[in-house]
């Protein structure tokens, strides 16, 4: 029997055998004439008029494709202009209601001595050995030089730009630098569109350049930040196109409008003017160095400014408040405010802004109710509608599961004080095990932050703080605090707070103490 069975599995073997490489033969001799039939004379199962119609067919296929592409193309095109963009001017997007359509002004040189320097510093200093002098000099030189290349170009229809005399501030005297009389190059942008307007500066600005009113161009002038620097600064020699003067430079209006690709292709050389630092007395530099930084934080840190307010020094040097001359547009909605009175500002700055203004009775005030104003809550003023008790009833659910949820955010992003990462471990550790009441730790943590006074209540304005934020997203939010503060006196205690949000005794107890420390 193992015999026959041996015998039987050795015929079986072969006979697969030969079946395998009949069926090898077989199928190479198919593949190689479906490469290529010489019978037939095709090649991959067509002959040469076949593949001649298969290769005409995609020739005109991507002929047509490609040329409605380029018919839709041409029409999007025709609606653009071609040397700028659509919307330039007023029209575009870097005019808001608190910036109006205006260039940035800009100075050269700038030059990084460090990684941690800012762009904006320059430094001049025979004693310092952190930043050696003639290091800094061949730096600021060249940063200069640099610049200035663009305007020695010969390139035809250009608009070119030359300052015929410049006085010391030339590369062969290093800009000045080199004999502690530093030269400053200051521009504007380049914007397209831009056609700037000469006008009187407003009288009560505190940066009056009255003087240089009578230059029928955009006059620059070199001035302190606060009153007290003004008299530390020194004299300047103004360089312009036209004419130099020690008491404001100029800017020729003809050199604008920028028009965009066509003044890129000719080399178009912005505007600018050169001021010199002639003498700063050794007696004034110790002031500035010495006193007028370190005075200056001193007596600003014994001044309280309201908000919209900041502080400055005024001509005697004594600190006073004065309203923020200008609040940047984040250009967010979402940092947008609207206030009690259904009025929508740009961003909180230009609220207690207009207030200030308000304030001291000056004539920028345009909205004199401002003053008895305040924020309801952050984003543009809209319908919020109206809280029914369905969604009072499941706001606490809504809000803890929210609370936990940013808590493990803020974690996440390393944006949380340590103090409370104990309470995260522990909260997740809950939330694995289906604790119910995972989102505990998070209405604990919330209450610790709101509480900044840690009097182990949360007042009015605290309460607003909280409310502006979210009133926009949850417009339950000041209907449930104010549910929340059963014995009607304007703040919420920590019982109060556990007790709305679903909190046990002893989680109250603890936190009387955890947010104090």
């Amino acid at each position: 029997m193992q015999l026959k069975t041996k015998s039987k599995r050795r015929c079986s073997i072969g006979e697969w055998c030969r079946d395998f490489w009949s069926t090898i033969h077989k199928n190479s001799h198919s593949l190689g004439n479906f490469i290529y039939n010489k019978e037939h004379h095709e090649l991959f199962g067509r002959d040469g008029k076949r593949w001649s119609k298969l290769a005409a067919f995609y020739f005109c296929f991507y002929v047509v494709l490609g040329g409605l592409f380029c018919l839709y193309l041409s029409i999007f095109m025709s609606f653009l202009p071609l040397n700028q963009p659509r919307y330039i001017g007023k029209d575009s997007q870097l005019t808001s209601r608190s910036n109006p359509f205006a260039p940035g002004l800009s100075f050269r040189p700038q030059v990084r001595l460090t990684l941690k320097d800012p762009l904006t510093l320059i430094w001049l200093s025979s004693s310092d050995e952190k930043y050696p002098m003639n290091d800094n000099i061949e730096m600021y030189t060249k940063n200069l030089d640099d610049f200035l290349k663009n305007y020695n170009t010969n390139a035809q229809n250009s608009k070119n730009f030359t300052i015929h005399d410049v006085g010391d501030c030339n590369s062969n005297n290093h800009y000045g630098y080199k004999d502690g009389k530093p030269c400053i190059l200051i521009k504007i942008n380049k914007l397209i569109g831009f056609i700037p307007e000469v006008r009187k500066i407003h009288a009560n600005n505190r940066h009056d350049d009255s003087e240089c009113i009578g230059i029928s161009n955009i006059p620059v002038r070199c001035m302190g930040e606060n009153p007290f620097d003004q008299d530390m600064i020194g004299n300047i020699q103004y360089y312009s196109e036209s004419e130099s003067s020690d008491v404001c430079g100029s800017i020729d209006i003809k050199h604008f409008p920028y028009n965009g690709k066509d003044d890129r292709n000719n080399v178009y050389q912005t505007p600018y003017a050169e001021s010199e630092v002639k003498d700063v007395p050794n007696e004034e530099l110790k002031i500035v160095n010495e006193q007028l930084i370190n005075d200056f934080q001193d007596r600003c840190a014994s001044t309280k400014c309201r908000d919209g307010e900041t502080c400055i020094l005024n001509k005697d040097g004594d600190a006073e408040c004065a309203c923020v001359a200008l609040c940047e547009d984040p250009k967010d909605e979402r940092l947008m405010v609207c206030t009690k009175a259904n009025h929508t500002y740009t961003s909180d700055c230009e609220f207690y802004q207009m207030q200030c203004w308000c304030r001291r009775n000056d004539e920028r005030c345009t909205r004199q109710e401002a003053i008895s104003d305040s924020i309801d809550y952050f984003g543009r003023c809209q319908n919020l509608g109206i809280c029914t008790a369905f969604e009072l009833e499941v706001f606490p659910k809504r809000m803890t599961t929210w609370l936990g949820e940013i808590l493990d955010a803020l974690f996440v992003r390393k944006d949380l004080d340590p103090k409370y990462e104990v309470l995260v471990n522990e909260a997740r550790k809950m939330k694995l095990s289906n604790t119910e009441k995972w989102w505990r730790n998070a209405v604990l943590w919330e209450f610790c932050e709101l509480d900044r006074t840690h009097d182990n209540s949360v007042n009015n304005e605290e309460i607003a703080r909280f409310v502006r934020s979210l009133k926009v997203l949850e417009h339950c939010i000041q209907p449930f605090l104010n549910h929340c503060d059963t014995d009607n006196d304007n703040k919420i205690s920590s019982e109060e707070w556990g007790t709305c949000l679903g909190l046990e005794k002893g989680d109250m107890t603890f936190l009387k103490t955890f947010c104090s420390h």
